[in-house]
């Protein structure tokens, strides 16, 4: 009876063993091995959410938690401001919780709306090791999520900057970063035409002229060529005498490159007149451009000089043009064709004193848009209130792409005999090269300061 009972006894004890052993095979099996699937994603206009996948080596046996750890550097959370995810953070500190039989787990992180990033940012996510030994983190441990500064703003506020009362300044301005950035007028003489053609255009927010003469050669150039030319080279003409005829010695202002002053760069050398560059500042300029295989070659020296400078002048598909000062050389002056949809300041224009009569003359306050990239429509509230505007109403308007669109048309005195004052009768629409479509509404002439040169807007993406 002893043994019967003793047997029974070592069976019950050897199939406990045997459940124990079961119920706890997560115990004795070797961690697994957890890894994100990409040690980098992107974030950009046309991306505005990834999904960060993390995969286990094996199927879990026990239900847990996966800690990721947050380094968003420069970027700010929240869905209003750079960036958001999918599960919360705590000081910066995530968990994803994972059962048995889970194979992965994910987080998603989303763009926020703030959309103002001006150059590349990373959010470092990386995985903390478990404690429990549960799992261990492989050799993908880490993921950058690369935001790329390219998101589309949605709306935004922006002062346009043109140094105040002076007008030293030029503000270039971005609407997709809702950014706006000032340099100074004068900081380059020249831009060389990048695209099809060659074509020499000013820095039309200058006083700089340029005027043909009838030779060919800078050396056969001499101070005798250009007697009076101080005296009628000059915005506005002397005695606004439009018969000077100095209306043919500035670009034309709706930005047609086949009529600027140079005209458009022959393919026969001999066929490129030498030109006299009229500057604000510094000495005045003979310069011959001709065409290079790959762009342009220009050759400058003072009025009086034998010896010339020689700089060849290759195009540039990220610039609507190369730019170039008479002192230094190709210089940067301008962002990148991308970066910028409006130009505000002060801007060489043609007055009209009569039919077929103009004068060349400088407008402050004055708007272009980037030459081939952006085109605008006026609305006026008569027809429809800015509020009240959506992307249908788009369907019905005229857009124009000549790069004096908005021009000074929306503001208007300024002149010698009256003060400016914006109009509130009318807002515009702009649409860019990426096809985003803005409704834009200027609403101060003035700094909150009451200083002329620095005007707001406000503005929201239709679509």
């Amino acid at each position: 009876m002893n043994i019967l009972k003793n047997k029974y006894l070592a069976t019950i004890c050897l199939l406990a063993m045997v459940l124990f052993t079961a119920c706890d095979e997560d115990e004795t099996l070797e961690p697994f091995m957890v890894n994100f699937n990409s040690g980098e994603l992107n974030i950009s206009s046309q991306n505005s959410e990834v999904e960060a996948v993390i995969t286990f080596s094996r199927p879990a046996t026990v239900r847990g938690e996966i800690s990721l750890v947050l380094t968003p550097g420069t970027l700010e959370y929240g869905e209003t401001k750079d960036f958001y995810t999918s599960v919360a953070p705590v000081d910066n500190t995530i968990s994803l919780p994972f059962v048995a039989g889970d194979q992965n787990v994910s987080l998603t992180v989303y763009a926020g709306e703030a959309d103002a990033l001006q150059e590349d940012e990373m959010l470092a996510i990386k995985l903390v090791e478990n404690m429990e030994s549960v799992f261990t983190p492989g050799s993908t441990q880490e993921l950058q999520v690369m935001f790329s500064g390219n998101f589309v703003a949605q709306s935004g506020s922006l002062e346009m900057s043109a140094g105040g009362e002076a007008f030293d300044q030029r503000a270039y301005v971005d609407l997709s970063k809702a950014t706006s950035n000032s340099v100074a007028v004068d900081n380059f003489d020249l831009g060389f035409q990048s695209g099809d053609g060659f074509y020499v255009t000013l820095n039309a927010s200058t006083g700089i002229m340029a005027r043909p003469l009838d030779k060919t050669s800078l050396t056969d150039v001499v101070a005798a060529d250009t007697i009076n030319f101080k005296y009628e080279m000059t915005i506005p003409p002397p005695n606004f005498d439009a018969s000077i005829g100095s209306v043919a010695w500035i670009d034309a202002p709706d930005g047609d490159l086949s009529n600027t002053a140079f005209g458009e760069i022959s393919a026969t050398d001999s066929e490129n007149k030498v030109f006299i560059i009229k500057r604000e500042r510094g000495n005045w300029k003979k310069v011959r451009v001709l065409r290079s295989p790959d762009g342009y070659t220009l050759r400058y020296a003072d009025i009086a000089a034998l010896d010339f400078t020689s700089l060849v002048i290759p195009k540039n598909s990220d610039l609507e043009r190369a730019t170039v000062d008479l002192e230094q050389g190709i210089v940067e002056a301008e962002p990148k064709n991308a970066n910028w949809d409006l130009l505000y300041g002060t801007y060489t224009k043609q007055l009209s004193f009569g039919p077929g009569s103009f004068i060349p003359y400088q407008f402050k306050d004055y708007i272009i848009i980037n030459r081939g990239d952006i085109s605008t429509a006026v609305v006026m509230t008569a027809d429809v209130s800015y509020d009240s505007f959506t992307l249908d109403n788009t369907s019905s308007l005229e857009f124009e792409e000549d790069i004096n669109a908005i021009g000074a048309r929306w503001r208007s005195g300024g002149g010698p005999t009256s003060d400016p004052a914006l109009f509130d009768d009318r807002f515009y629409i702009i649409k860019d090269g990426d096809e985003n479509i803005y409704k834009l509404r200027f609403t101060s002439l003035l700094s909150d300061s009451d200083e002329r040169g620095k005007p707001s807007f406000i503005y929201e993406l239709l679509n």
